[in-house]
């Protein structure tokens, strides 16, 4: 390339070893939004940088590029998901979850004792089990958050990769 080209020329250049190199153009992409290129001074990570500023997600993003067939590099930019919660993983969940004991049941231990009777319960009675009903009603409900909250911890895992076909499929 000769002077006159090189200062007549509409493509950006760079200048390598005295040579002059036509600088590829880029479009950068996020969230189905295109994002024109501030300049080749700044590199693919510091145009997420800026660009997290708007959309924090992309602050530890990462990015893949595809060539355009005119000759741009399309960069789009991924932001890396995660999750917040136990901060647990599989292995350590299963550990936990089998570590607990099981405790009797104060509304097992009631139902029981109210199907032995044959529901042939006396007044007094009733009156007598009254607080025990209560109590195990109260027990029901901490059972029932307390399992709601292992199963959205479940829900929560990533998926891992099984490193072979389960058998049936």
């Amino acid at each position: 390339m000769d002077q006159q080209d090189f200062f007549e020329s509409s493509e950006p250049l760079s200048i390598i070893d005295g040579s002059a190199t036509p600088i590829t153009k880029r479009v950068f992409a996020y969230d189905g939004q295109l994002f024109e290129d501030p300049g080749h001074t700044y590199s693919i990570k510091d145009v997420r940088d800026l660009l997290a500023k708007t959309y924090p997600e992309l602050a530890n993003g990462t990015w893949h590029n595809r060539e355009l067939p005119d000759g741009t590099t399309e960069i789009t930019f991924v932001k890396t998901t995660g999750e917040k919660g136990t901060g647990l993983n599989a292995v350590q969940l299963t550990q936990a979850l089998v570590a607990i004991e099981p405790q009797p049941s104060e509304a097992i231990i009631l139902a029981k004792y109210v199907a032995d009777k044959d529901g042939d319960l006396t007044a007094e009675e009733l009156l007598d089990i009254g607080p025990a009903v209560e109590q195990a009603l109260t027990d029901i409900a901490t059972l029932e958050q307390l399992s709601q909250r292992i199963v959205d911890a479940c829900l929560t895992l990533p998926a891992m990769p099984h490193p072979r076909v389960p058998l049936g499929f």
